[in-house]
């Protein structure tokens, strides 16, 4: 019974001991989170014809949406959930044609040199800002940014979380050191 409540108390301790990590770096962390330092630029491909603009983005279904228009005319929208599946589609009543604003400090900048580029953005509980980019080479590619309160508790939970691991490892280890051992 002594070696359980050992254990327990390691393993609180530790937890306990991680939170107030976590609490100790959320706020430097969260400040290079909200620059943009752990967002990536993923590419969501072209359709078979060249895409000289992008309209704007739309809603379909749930999802938003990338609307673009081809050299020969044609609309074709891409969900960002679907990569490299664009399908041809009528022009959209009502898209969200925002310019992209300039990306947050520590953000990487698109692979390549952008013609032309449409951002929807949030801010009100949180901040969610996407950006399409159609590149010089005709290829969309998007970028997404999403800071709120869940990002905050998964760094004080997720380091209390480490703390119990390691309180728990910690107390293995002490526990089988501790044992005599048979000749």
């Amino acid at each position: 019974m002594k070696g359980i409540i050992r254990v327990a108390l390691v393993v609180v301790g530790c937890t306990v001991l991680g939170f107030i990590g976590g609490l100790v770096i959320q706020s430097p962390l969260s400040k290079v989170i909200s620059e943009g330092a752990f967002t990536r630029w993923r590419s969501l491909g072209s359709p078979s014809e060249r895409m000289i603009s992008l309209l704007g983005i739309g809603q379909y279904g749930p999802d938003h949406v990338v609307y673009a228009e081809t050299e020969a005319g044609n609309v074709y929208r891409c969900c960002p959930r679907s990569v490299g599946q664009w399908e041809r589609a009528e022009p959209p009543k009502y898209v969200s044609d925002q310019p992209c604003w300039r990306l947050p400090r520590r953000a990487s900048p698109p692979p390549r040199p952008v013609r032309d580029c449409v951002e929807i953005a949030m801010y009100e509980w949180a901040t969610d800002r996407t950006q399409f980019a159609l590149l010089d080479d005709g290829t969309v590619w998007m970028w997404h940014h999403h800071v709120g309160l869940e990002t905050l508790l998964r760094i004080v939970c997720g380091s209390s979380l480490l703390g119990g691991v390691f309180g728990l490892l910690l107390a293995w280890h002490r526990e089988r050191r501790e044992q005599p051992h048979s000749s």
